[in-house]
């Protein structure tokens, strides 16, 4: 038998005791599924400019990039109107992301148009008095400057050329990257040749990894 520490959301415990771990699997199993469909359904960016010869070279986005996506869109792109602001300064802390094997290139992509979408963009105004000379009245002028949001790098990896090739390709097609996004690719294994560049750098980390069958 084994027992089972459960924190509610109130913040009690409750124990409970089960002959095997596979309760315990189920049970969890469950919980996701429930917050799964809780979520709101991410819209996956288009693809419509690959081909199905593009498909014999990346994985199609399935299942687990569907419900990636979701977890994005739960993470940043929440209609609570209760969060609106904690997104909009959770959006605009990020400003490096990096996704390793980016396939198709959906998620970083996905993820730099819903960082756009609460990222804040407000102008800063400036007041300046001006005083005509021989009077003593004055006149105050307000002058408005639009701010300049700070770049967001999306870097992406792939060991697969064709991967780089197609998500730049995405990248285009669903108009990313533009300012303030810029989207760099790299061709390498996981991201060894970035690690100096990003450490203790990255604000959001995305890897999906492909179901390869292999002999072991």
């Amino acid at each position: 038998k084994r027992s089972i520490l459960v924190k509610m959301n109130n913040g009690s415990i409750t124990t409970t005791t089960t002959n095997n771990a596979t309760t315990s699997i189920n049970n969890n199993n469950e919980t996701a599924e429930k917050r799964a469909k809780s979520c709101k359904s991410a819209i996956v960016p288009s693809l419509d400019h690959l081909t199905m010869s593009d498909y014999n070279t990346v994985y199609e986005p399935s299942d687990d990039t569907f419900l990636l996506l979701d977890a994005l869109a739960h993470e940043f792109d929440n209609e609570d109107t209760t969060t609106q602001q904690q997104l909009s300064i959770n959006a605009d802390a990020i400003q490096t992301t990096l996704e390793i094997g980016c396939g198709t290139g959906v998620n970083t992509i996905y993820l730099a148009q819903i960082l756009g979408k609460h990222s804040t963009n407000s102008s800063s105004s400036s007041s300046s008095s001006v005083v005509e000379e021989g009077t003593t009245n004055s006149q105050t002028t307000t002058t408005t400057i639009p701010s300049t949001p700070p770049t967001r790098h999306h870097y992406v990896t792939d060991i697969n050329k064709d991967a780089i090739r197609i998500t730049l390709q995405t990248a285009h097609h669903n108009h990313i990257p533009q300012p303030p996004h810029q989207l760099t690719p790299t061709l390498c294994d996981l991201a060894t040749p970035l690690l100096p560049l990003l450490h203790k750098k990255v604000d959001v980390l995305i890897f999906n990894p492909p179901y390869v069958p292999t002999p072991n």
